[in-house]
C-alpha cells in the first residue's frame, strides 16, 4: 500500500516534527510505501538534512516550498502561525495525490498509520475525530450559519479528489475573510464551515487528546496528540507527555530538564501584594508577616480554606478482577482490613471541615460496588452539602444495589467505568460494552532501573491533578498511598496531609499547602524507578464475565 502523509513545519518546529515522523516510521510496515510530504516556506540547511535523513527503501521524503501559494487571508492570530493553514493547500500543491493523511507536528504515533489511511471515505471530503455534539451548535449560534460538524484538525484524512471538485481551498479562504476576527481556531473552523456536512467520523483513538494523569496506564494505540497551547517541551502535568519524552529521547531531541520552582500559595500571595514596598527590609518583613497571616487565614476562616477540585476516596480493596495494571495494588491490599463505614464517614467529615469545598468526590476501590453499605456512604456525602458531585469509579464487575440504582437514576450520582469510552455513564447491563474495555491492552509491570533523567521526565509527565484519600490521610498519588499502607514505602519519602490524626487545623492547612508544591522526586521513585511497561495479556476476569453473560 502507498501511504502519503503530510506535515507542515518551520525551523522552530523541526525538532518536534522529527519526533512525529520518527514515531510514525517506527510502526511502518515494510511492505508499504510511505511518502512523507513536508510543506514549508523556507528551511535552514540543518533542518532540511535532519528531515530528509528519514528517507529509506520504503520511505520517500519530499520537501515542498509553499511560499508562493500563501493567501492574504492566512493571518497569524495568537499562537496560530501561517503553517497551520498549509494543509488547506494540499489539493493544489499535490495534484498527483487523490487521498492524503495530514498530521500535526505535536503528535506521537503508536501504530501503523496505514490502518488509518485504509479507511474507506466514500465521497466524504474529510475524515476526522469529531467534537461533542454541542460544539457545532455553539459555533452555528456564534457565526449565524449552520455548521454540521466540528472536529480537531490535527489528524485529518483528506479526500483530495473531492477537494478539487468542491474547490475547498477557495471556499476556506472566503470563510477566513468573511468571518475574520470571529473564528476561534482559524483554519480548523474554516474547514468545519466548508466541509462539516461532508465530514466522516474517525475512531477517537486516531486523535487521542492529551489528558490529566491516566490512572489505568498508558494505552499504546492510535495517535496521541498534544493539542493544547501547553506542550511537552514547555509544560508538564500530562501522562501522555511521557510518550513524547520517550520518542524524543530516541530521536535525540529531548528537551533539557528544568528545576521546578517551589510553589507556596501563601508566599505567592505575599509577594504579589507587597512587591512595591520600600525599603527592602520592610518588604521582607511584610512578606513574611503576610505569609504567616495567609496560613492562619486558610486554617481558621472557612471561606479562605482550600478548594479541592477532585478527591478520590478508597472505600475498599476488594475486587474480583485483579487487573495487572491496577494502581490500587488490590492483590496486596486485600489482606488489610476494609475501612469500617463509621470510620470512613468520620474521616470524610474531618476532611470536609478542613476544606472550603470539594468539587468532586470519586469513590474508588477495588470494586466500590462490592460494599453493601455504599449507598449510605454516598448519601452522607450528598447530604453534607460540601460536595458538588459524586462519582463511583468501578471496573464494572458488580451491579449496584437497588437503593444505589435509585440514586443513579435520579442523576445525583454517576458511574465511571474504567476504560469505558464516552459517554461517561455506562449502563452495567450492556455486556457488549466489555468488548470496548481495554483490559487486554494491559499486563504485568516490567520493572527496570531507569536513569535520573528518565525519572525526572516521568515525574514531570505524571503530574498531580487530584488527591487520594486513604486511612485518614490525603496523598497526591494513589500508588504511593497504597505503598505506604503496605509498608513498602517510608512515610518520610513522600508528602501527605494528616487529617484524622492532625493536632489542629493549622497543621492540616500547612500539610495541604505543602501538597500544592511539586511532588518530591524521591516520593515517585517507588512508582517510576523501574518504569511501568505494559504487555498485552488476556484478563481472566473479563473472560469469566463474558462466559457468564453467554
Amino acid at each position: 500500500m502507498r501511504v502519503p502523509v503530510l506535515f507542515a513545519t518551520n525551523d522552530k518546529y523541526v525538532p518536534y516534527c522529527r519526533v512525529a515522523i520518527a514515531s510514525m516510521l517506527e510502526h511502518a510496515a515494510p511492505e508499504n510505501e510511505y511518502v512523507v510530504y513536508i510543506f514549508h516556506k523556507g528551511l535552514s540547511q540543518d533542518s532540511t538534512e535532519a528531515l530528509t535523513a528519514f528517507a529509506r527503501e520504503n520511505v520517500r521524503v519530499e520537501l515542498r516550498e509553499v511560499g508562493n501559494y500563501l493567501h492574504s487571508a492566512m493571518r497569524e492570530v495568537k499562537w496560530y502561525t501561517q503553517e497551520t493553514y498549509y494543509r488547506l493547500m494540499a489539493a493544489d500543491i499535490l495534484p498527483e495525490e487523490d487521498k492524503l493523511l495530514y498530521l500535526d507536528c505535536d503528535i506521537v504515533v503508536l501504530e501503523d498509520v496505514a490502518r488509518l489511511y485504509a479507511v474507506d471515505m466514500g465521497n466524504a471530503l474529510l475524515a476526522a475525530v469529531l467534537d461533542a455534539p454541542e460544539s457545532p451548535a455553539r459555533m452555528s449560534a456564534a457565526l449565524g450559519i449552520p455548521v454540521a460538524a466540528t472536529f480537531n484538525a490535527g489528524v485529518l484524512l483528506c479526500n483530495l479528489a473531492e477537494w478539487r471538485k468542491f474547490d475547498v481551498y477557495r471556499r476556506c479562504m472566503e470563510a477566513l475573510e468573511h468571518f475574520q476576527g470571529r473564528l476561534r481556531y482559524q483554519d480548523q473552523d474554516a474547514l468545519a464551515i466548508v466541509c462539516g456536512a461532508r465530514t466522516m467520523a474517525l475512531d477517537p483513538v486516531w486523535n487521542g487528546m492529551t489528558c490529566p494523569p491516566n490512572r489505568l496506564g498508558v494505552l499504546r494505540r492510535g495517535i496521541v496528540h498534544m493539542f493544547s497551547v501547553s506542550k511537552p517541551w514547555n509544560a508538564s502535568g500530562d501522562t501522555n507527555y511521557a510518550l513524547y519524552y520517550e520518542a524524543a529521547a530516541r530521536v535525540g531531541v529531548l528537551p533539557p530538564p528544568t528545576v521546578p520552582l517551589p510553589f507556596r500559595p501563601g508566599r505567592l500571595w505575599a509577594r504579589r501584594h507587597f512587591a512595591s514596598l520600600r525599603p527592602a527590609w520592610l518588604r521582607a518583613l511584610a512578606r513574611r508577616t503576610g505569609e504567616v497571616g495567609y496560613s492562619l487565614a486558610t486554617a481558621y476562616v472557612p471561606r479562605l480554606r482550600r478548594y479541592l477540585r477532585c478527591v478520590r476516596v478508597a472505600v475498599t480493596a476488594r475486587c474480583p478482577g485483579g487487573c495487572a495494571h491496577c494502581e490500587q495494588l488490590c492483590a496486596q491490599r486485600a489482606a488489610l482490613p476494609e475501612p469500617a463505614a463509621e470510620q470512613l464517614l468520620e474521616d470524610l467529615k474531618k476532611l470536609f471541615a478542613a476544606t472550603r469545598r470539594v468539587g468532586q468526590v470519586r469513590l474508588t476501590g477495588g470494586e466500590p460496588l462490592a460494599r453493601d453499605d455504599l449507598e449510605g456512604i454516598v448519601r452522607f456525602i450528598l447530604d453534607s452539602g460540601h460536595v458538588d458531585s459524586v462519582v463511583i469509579e468501578t471496573p464494572g464487575l458488580c451491579a449496584p444495589s437497588a437503593a444505589l440504582q435509585a440514586l443513579l437514576d435520579s442523576g445525583r450520582v454517576r458511574l465511571r467505568v474504567h476504560g469505558a469510552p464516552a459517554p461517561d455513564v455506562v449502563p452495567l447491563d450492556e455486556r457488549e460494552r466489555l468488548e470496548a474495555w481495554p483490559w487486554a491492552d494491559f499486563g504485568p509491570l516490567k520493572r527496570r532501573n531507569c536513569t535520573d533523567a528518565e525519572l525526572y521526565w516521568q515525574t514531570r509527565a505524571c503530574g498531580a491533578n487530584d488527591w487520594y484519600y486513604l486511612d485518614g490521610r490525603l496523598y497526591p498519588c494513589a500508588r504511593i498511598a497504597c505503598a505506604v499502607a503496605l509498608g513498602a514505602l517510608r512515610e518520610s519519602d513522600c508528602a501527605f496531609a494528616e487529617v484524622r490524626r492532625a493536632r489542629g487545623r493549622r497543621q492540616v492547612a500547612r500539610d495541604l499547602e505543602r501538597l500544592t508544591q511539586p511532588r518530591p522526586m524521591e516520593a515517585c521513585r517507588y512508582c517510576l524507578r523501574g518504569t511501568a511497561a505494559f504487555t498485552a495479556v488476556a484478563c481472566e476476569a473479563r473472560t469469566k464475565l463474558r462466559q457468564e453473560g453467554e
